[in-house]
């Protein structure tokens, strides 16, 4: 059995704090993904691809290699409404390369993209999209931790079973227990969270499992 897997992570940031949470959270799905591929006995194709190894030519080369069965593709980048970008150079448009992304599973921490672009992918066979239809915030500080904590959850959630809307929801719980948590009193970063949580957005099948994306 085999999963094909490829992380996209934007670490050319000026900004070190964003520039560590993109980094932080590609590296901690690898682990993820890696553990799955243990405790299952798998196969795990995984690629990652930073600003340095891939433009939208190569990307869209490197989708086309698995893109034939349903993949898991996790982009943390910047993003905006039709497009997501590395480095200022465009990525991923609505009218680009949205056709490389078909049969995928898109994850994202992006801004934006939830919107016109995620709908052209699945119009274009994306099987699934799971961001952000505005802003995705992020403030230095411990904000950091508790993103990288959080943006994790949907990742371990479906690894572990849970079909993709069972792990949108536990995402969403995980926003809400730090944004009712009593003993945190920092209003800046709640209010930051929650307005990450009122943008997430889901499209597609939410049915879907880890075991739909694995080749037999």
């Amino acid at each position: 059995m085999k999963l094909n897997a490829v992380i996209v992570c934007d670490d050319s940031e000026n900004n070190n704090d964003m520039k560590l949470l993109f980094a932080n959270l590609m590296r901690e799905t690898s682990k993820s993904l890696s553990s799955y591929k243990d405790a299952n006995d798998i196969v795990l194709n995984l690629v990652n691809l930073t600003h340095d190894k891939v433009d939208a030519q190569s990307l869209s080369g490197h989708l086309s290699i698995v893109n034939q069965n349903a993949f898991l593709c996790h982009i943390y980048a910047h993003g905006d409404y039709e497009k997501i970008r590395m480095n200022d150079e465009v990525m991923v448009s609505s009218t680009l390369n949205p056709y490389s992304f078909s049969n995928a599973l898109v994850y994202t921490f992006s801004c934006r993209n939830g919107r016109e672009l995620a709908d052209v992918l699945i119009s274009n066979g994306t099987q699934l999209f799971v961001g952000y239809t505005d802003d995705a915030w992020f403030t230095t500080g411990c904000e950091n931790n508790y993103i990288e904590r959080i943006a994790m959850t949907f990742v371990d959630s479906f690894l572990n079973g849970s079909n993709a809307q069972k792990a949108f929801e536990k995402l969403k719980d995980a926003y809400n227990n730090v944004i009712f948590d009593d003993s945190l009193n920092d209003p800046i970063l709640k209010g930051n969270l929650r307005k990450n949580r009122e943008c997430l957005i889901l499209k597609g099948n939410g049915k879907l499992t880890i075991a739909d994306v694995i080749l037999k």
